[in-house]
């Protein structure tokens, strides 16, 4: 037979469907604890963010610090080179000079001053010649790499678009 004790039923009923209720805390430290531990573990990985992004920042300028000093010692470098070959270009300059007089002075009869006067006048000269064979070549390699430069930018410009203003359109027409 079913059993049809109504009390029974019910209290089955209430046990199964009756939702959990929230259990008071007896202490107000520990909820206080669990409602704080989500924000003190957020500070405490913000502050280790922190610590990982002040790391990557002093590692980042001790890098460029490493840069600049080595971009410094070999700039200096290569200036106490340069001026270690001009001072070796001076020397060599002042005994050619002092050989070309020499040989001048010979030539004019062992008149030291003729033969000073000459090599130095030889010297300016030469060195007027060379400057200005320098500038000239300076402006024709400057000159032909404006030249490459714009003919590319016309090329691309054609490419791009068609006839360049200033040429003919090429014909469609056969």
């Amino acid at each position: 037979m079913l059993n049809t004790d109504r009390s029974a039923r019910d209290a089955c009923d209430e046990a199964r469907f009756d939702p959990p209720r929230p259990r008071a805390e007896s202490d107000p430290s520990k909820l206080r604890s669990r409602l704080l531990e989500p924000a003190i573990v957020a500070g405490l990985q913000t502050a280790e963010m922190g610590s990982y992004a002040a790391t990557l920042l002093e590692i980042q300028l001790d890098r460029a610090r490493a840069s600049a000093r080595r971009r410094i010692a070999s700039t200096a470098a290569a200036a106490l080179g340069l001026l270690a070959l001009a001072a070796a270009l001076v020397a060599a300059s002042v005994r050619f000079v002092a050989g070309l007089s020499g040989a001048f002075a010979e030539l004019f009869g062992g008149l030291e001053w003729a033969g000073d006067l000459a090599a130095g006048a030889v010297s300016i000269v030469g060195f007027a010649l060379a400057a200005m064979l320098a500038w000239s070549v300076a402006r024709r390699v400057q000159l032909r790499s404006a030249e490459t430069k714009y003919a590319e930018r016309r090329r691309r410009h054609a490419q791009r678009f068609g006839a360049h203003h200033g040429q003919p359109a090429a014909s469609t027409a056969n």
